[in-house]
């Protein structure tokens, strides 16, 4: 074990002392910093009669797209991605190039909110659709998962995933297939437990000056 991993793991977090800054700093950044926001949704699904020809009528489910409470306003301090996947699988088709392409991105961030409060986000995002010639129908779907910080979330930004993308591509009788993965290696980057929150937040400050 090398010098910095062992004054790492002799530190101690302090969890009161990173609360206090988070407080300070978002005292500070009120008004002077923008904000980010977050909209959760959810799915409701009604019933509706509606007019099938001139003489019937038939019933049909409708979804609907609803604003679940108020949008969370937000500072991002960092993020650690533990998955991000490409896919794109292009075809010849009758003379006509078609690609279509997933991506995927998983991982956890840590946010500051407008009383100072410090929250982990467990984010996934999906984006899937056509992606050559018909580019308007490319569609994304995020989720969040918001949580009380827990003392392990403080060391988050410690390990950051360094890890660097690998690309492969396969010839098949269908076209070519594209792929990039992101290689996962995580390592600690500071001497001191909680420390890269700290710079986070020291960061979020000086743009507030």
């Amino acid at each position: 074990m090398g010098s910095n991993d062992e004054l790492y793991e002799k530190s101690v977090l302090d969890v009161p002392k990173l609360q206090r800054y988070a407080r300070k700093v978002a005292k500070a950044a009120h008004s002077k910093v923008p904000m980010a926001s977050h909209q959760e949704y959810v799915v409701r699904q009604h019933q509706e009669v509606r007019r099938k020809g001139w003489f019937s009528k038939e019933s049909v489910t409708v979804s609907e797209r609803c604003a679940q409470g108020p949008a969370l306003r937000y500072w991002e301090l960092g993020r650690v991605a533990d998955e991000t996947f490409r896919r794109k699988d292009g075809a010849d088709l009758y003379g006509h190039v078609h690609i279509n392409w997933t991506g995927v991105d998983d991982g956890s961030m840590i946010i500051l909110l407008e009383d100072g409060e410090l929250r982990h986000v467990a984010y996934s995002v999906r984006d899937t659709g056509p992606h050559y010639p018909v580019l308007e129908m490319e569609t994304s779907h995020t989720e969040w998962k918001v949580a009380a910080m827990r003392p392990h979330d403080y060391l988050l930004l410690d390990r950051p995933n360094l890890g660097r993308m690998r690309e492969k591509t396969y010839s098949r009788k269908s076209g070519l297939l594209y792929m990039e993965e992101l290689r996962r290696n995580y390592r600690v980057t500071v001497r001191q437990k909680g420390l890269g929150l700290s710079l986070a937040l020291n960061r979020l400050l000086k743009r507030a000056e």
